[in-house]
């Protein structure tokens, strides 16, 4: 064989042996690496399907093509052209072994490799079976994956919508816990740990009812913490259970400027808490030391109002600061100068006053007098920045209704215009309308002191009973006749007492605070203790006696029925 048919043999094996490394064909008669997907991809994108066709490879950057065909080609014989020192024979039979061997070869090349296109079909083959067989693998797959997720999803839906739910429960107390813990650390009077005041809880519980909270837990945590100090004295201004009796003059004249604050009703006199507090203290001044109408049934009155707005926010929104302010001080002046008898006695005895007032509501016409001669003083006057005459007689006539409102023969007006009330947030924007309203609300304050606590509420009782009797002896004295109610002997008797103060909550307060927990919803409280606290009460005191009376009413010092209310 030539050098150039060696050389040519040669190039052919380094090519095979590239195409190998390549491709991942395997050499003849030899194990090789497994085959390279992406040889089906190369011989797709080729032309031709002849074994003459060019082959291409890259060595060691150089790019060679070599023509199968120049390969096997037949060598023309050189006669007479011999090496020296070589016969012809022995060149002749080099020759034909060397032919003959690469004919051997091209038969076993072309047995393996009949031609390319059987390769690149066989191979494409192969190559679409492995994607096919990868593209179902991976769809099977997914679609266990997926059937297996809703699998999942369903079979714990209900785990995880409800550890969602607790979750976004315990964001949203979480939420509110600021806000509890700052009506836990102030305080109105003491800085006890109890509630700031009625309507900033209240506005707390609204939140906590609009946050979609299971009805269950909706008030747990702000009931523990707002109410775990049922033992300590009440101190809250807005309390309904505030017991007044537990503090002096000089406290409740701070907690009335307290109210004010709440409602930040100071705007109306320019903040100057001089004006303000020269009137309260002047109007506490102006009341004499009856077992009854004095300086603490005043605040009691001007407390029961205050909780009527706290509770009900539409009552304020339709006043307005400066009626708003008025209201609390109609209600604070609305027994000036009490002496301790009722218009009966007044009326009776025709006293200077009941000519004076023509026997017309002759002790609320002389308060209300007595409360406009305090505020025309230039020291008191806490409306000195209300301009124009029409308003200021306005305001002024508004505090002379509020007044005469608490006269208890206009009760059965009261009632009645609180029937016709169906949606009381409409009527309070009728002027007339929302004037007997407020007038209602006056004169539900005036008589609330049996709606409240029992403890206090006995004590009221009592109160009210010594000033009737001593007025029942005064009448007797001067020999007029006495009503049932007002005999001084029964007014000595609790047993006999109570049956008398039965029927004042059964034909007199029951049918007002029935309406006026219609009306207002939120003071369902008061009416539920009148009926179930109050009237049992009195009723165990009546039919068995005051040792009964005295257990039954023990369970309930030391703490508020209104604790379980959470406003």
């Amino acid at each position: 064989m030539s050098n150039d048919h060696k050389k040519e043999d040669r190039q052919l094996t380094r090519v095979r042996s590239e195409s190998v490394q390549e491709f991942g064909i395997a050499p003849l008669g030899g194990k090789g690496p497994k085959k390279n997907p992406s040889l089906a991809s190369a011989f797709s994108t080729r032309s031709g399907g002849s074994f003459d066709s060019d082959v291409s490879s890259s060595y060691r950057g150089k790019t060679k093509k070599i023509s199968r065909s120049t390969s096997l080609r037949k060598k023309p014989s050189q006669k007479g052209k011999s090496k020296k020192g070589k016969s012809s024979k022995s060149k002749k039979k080099d020759k034909s072994d060397s032919l003959g061997s690469l004919r051997s070869l091209k038969s076993t090349r072309t047995k393996k490799f009949d031609s390319l296109g059987s390769v690149k079909s066989h191979l494409s083959t192969r190559s679409s079976r492995s994607t096919k067989s990868s593209r179902s693998t991976k769809s099977t797959k997914s679609t266990r994956s997926r059937s297996a997720s809703k699998r999942y999803r369903k079979k714990n839906v209900n785990k995880v919508d409800s550890q969602n739910k607790s979750s976004k429960r315990r964001s949203r107390r979480d939420s509110y816990a600021p806000q509890i813990q700052q009506l836990l650390v102030e305080g109105d009077i003491s800085g006890l740990n109890r509630r700031r005041s009625l309507s900033t809880a209240k506005s707390l519980k609204e939140k906590l009812q609009n946050s979609k909270v299971d009805t269950k837990h909706r008030l747990k945590t702000i009931k523990k913490i707002l109410l775990k100090t049922k033992s300590q004295e009440r101190i809250a201004v807005y309390d309904i259970g505030f017991d007044i009796f537990n503090k002096t003059e000089e406290e409740l004249v701070k907690a009335v400027g307290t109210m004010v604050r709440e409602f930040e009703l100071q705007i109306v006199f320019g903040k100057k808490w001089a004006i303000f507090n020269t009137l309260v203290n002047a109007i506490r001044d102006n009341y004499k030391s009856n077992p009854f109408h004095n300086w603490y049934h005043a605040f009691s009155v001007a407390h029961m109002t205050t909780v009527f707005m706290v509770r009900n926010p539409e009552i304020p929104k339709a006043l307005g600061p400066r009626y708003q302010l008025a209201f609390l001080i109609a209600a604070l002046g609305h027994d000036l100068n009490h002496p301790g008898n009722d218009n009966s006695f007044e009326i009776s005895t025709e006293s200077q006053l009941s000519q004076h007032y023509n026997h017309e509501s002759v002790l609320e016409n002389y308060h209300v007098s007595i409360l406009l001669k305090l505020l025309k003083e230039t020291d008191k006057n806490v409306f000195y920045l209300v301009e124009g005459k029409k308003l200021n007689s306005d305001i002024r006539e508004f505090m002379v209704e509020c007044v005469l409102a608490t006269d208890m023969k206009n009760h059965k007006d009261s009632v009645h215009h609180l029937t016709t009330i169906r949606d009381v947030a409409q009527h309070l924007k009728d002027p007339d309308d929302k004037l007997q309203i407020m007038l209602a609300i006056m004169h539900a304050s005036d008589i609330s002191g049996q709606c409240i606590d029992l403890p206090v509420a006995i004590a009221w009782e009592e109160r009210i009973s010594k000033e009737m009797r001593n007025q029942a002896l005064k009448q007797k004295e001067k020999g007029i006749d006495l009503p049932p109610h007002m005999d001084a002997e029964a007014l000595a008797s609790p047993q006999s007492r109570a049956f008398h103060q039965l029927g004042f909550i059964d034909d007199v307060l029951t049918p007002l605070w029935f309406e006026i927990q219609r009306v207002f919803p939120e003071m369902k409280p008061l009416y539920r203790n009148l009926r179930r606290v109050v009237r049992k009460y009195y009723d165990i005191l009546h039919t068995e006696g005051e040792q009964k009376a005295d257990y039954y009413a023990s369970q309930y010092y030391g703490k508020s029925v209104f604790d379980d209310d959470v406003l």
